[in-house]
């Protein structure tokens, strides 16, 4: 099985500032900005299942051709819209995660067996600095590092929070 978490959030990741500070989203008039922010808990956090009760247990694709097993994932993370987002000329921010195999003993313990690395950038800008924000800067948006890592480095499995449901859009 796989679990994954959650350890970096960045605002201003591809350059977006307002008032020389690094932001999430920028808006028309220039002054006003909104960050991602976690109002509870600290990185890393369990990217959760969406499913009740939530779970740090992703369910792994087993595929095996009787020389090969091949154990796989997904995940499709998607960002809410910064408030008033029609007015948004800029929304700039990337979410870093760490994807662990994990073995499962019966106990209920974890053991890592390797992690990968990815992260997604969310980037769009205004055309023409009319917003709204409204054409995808970057296009592939998902990157992943080159190969996974042998490791035994333990996830974070157990919080009183989740990044779901928990990282917010907070305007100032």
């Amino acid at each position: 099985m796989f679990i994954q978490n959650v350890m970096a959030m960045q605002n201003g990741a591809n350059g977006t500032t307002v008032g020389g500070a690094s932001v999430g989203a920028s808006y028309l008039n220039g002054t006003s900005k909104a960050n991602m922010t976690l109002p509870n808990g600290a990185l890393p956090l369990v990217d959760a299942v969406p499913a009740t009760p939530r779970t740090a247990e992703y369910a792994a694709n087993i595929n095996n051709d009787g020389h090969i097993a091949t154990a796989s994932s997904n995940d499709s993370p998607g960002l809410a819209p910064p408030p008033t987002a029609a007015s948004v000329t800029a929304a700039d921010y990337k979410l870093t995660l760490k994807l662990y195999l994990v073995w499962k003993y019966p106990s209920g313990v974890y053991y890592s067996l390797a992690n990968y690395d990815w992260w997604t950038n969310f980037y769009a800008t205004a055309a023409a600095g009319v917003a709204p924000a409204n054409t995808v800067a970057i296009t592939h948006g998902v990157t992943a590092a080159p190969d996974y890592s042998r490791s035994n480095a333990d996830p974070v499995t157990k919080t009183n929070f989740f990044y779901n449901n928990n990282a917010r859009w907070v305007m100032s």
